[in-house]
């Protein structure tokens, strides 16, 4: 028996002796040369993968080394077990050190010259077909409408109207007006729970006495 090309036998699905028909596979060869790493991609990101041209790879035994590599596959079908569409992303000649059966992780990254803000889909609030948010300023609440750049999952992409840093209401924002006084939560845990010691060790001084 003779393989048509170089490489190294993954996989023997025969036994000694036993009768198989022609064109049964017997052994398997992962050809030489040019390495993929297969990965799943969940059913909601098979739109945003297709548009990512930044691939990165870093192999576990290697995670200090950073591969730039490129989508070579993507199954137009999801494993009935995982759920999940495979991808074959191709690594460079100048890959070195990777071995069949590594473990590797595979970064992708859109390149998009106008860089968008990421906030979760119940921040948005609908008003006369306007998309806005609302900005939280010294306490105080304000409405200010945005530009969708796209969705991502239970995401979505701003692509102007607000600022990176700028704090943004994220429940509740039907419940808002226009200048209303808000507080934030997790910001006065550190004094409450101050209050909270002092007040157990004077009951405790009480009890005492």
């Amino acid at each position: 028996m003779t393989a048509d090309i170089d490489g190294v036998v993954t996989a023997i699905d025969a036994e000694v002796g036993q009768v198989v028909a022609a064109g049964t596979p017997v052994v398997r060869v992962a050809k030489a040369g040019d390495m993929d790493v297969i990965v799943g991609v969940p059913e909601d990101k098979i739109n945003s993968i297709r548009q990512m041209s930044d691939l990165k790879v870093k192999l576990w035994a290697n995670s200090g080394e950073v591969y730039a590599a490129k989508l070579r596959e993507l199954s137009p079908i999801a494993d009935p077990v995982t759920r999940t569409f495979v991808a074959k992303v191709a690594l460079p000649d100048t890959a070195k050190d990777v071995r069949l059966g590594m473990t590797a992780t595979v970064l992708f990254g859109m390149k998009n010259p106008m860089a968008m803000i990421r906030v979760p889909l119940t921040a948005l609030f609908q008003e006369k077909n306007v998309s806005s948010v609302w900005i939280v300023e010294s306490g105080v609440v304000r409405l200010v409408p945005v530009q969708i750049g796209s969705t991502s999952g239970e995401d979505v992409l701003i692509s102007g109207g607000i600022q990176a840093g700028q704090i943004v209401v994220t429940a509740g924002v039907n419940l808002l007006k226009a200048g209303q006084k808000v507080r934030i939560l997790g910001m006065e845990s550190a004094p409450v729970a101050s209050a909270a010691n002092a007040a157990a060790s004077a009951a405790a001084s009480g009890v005492n006495k």
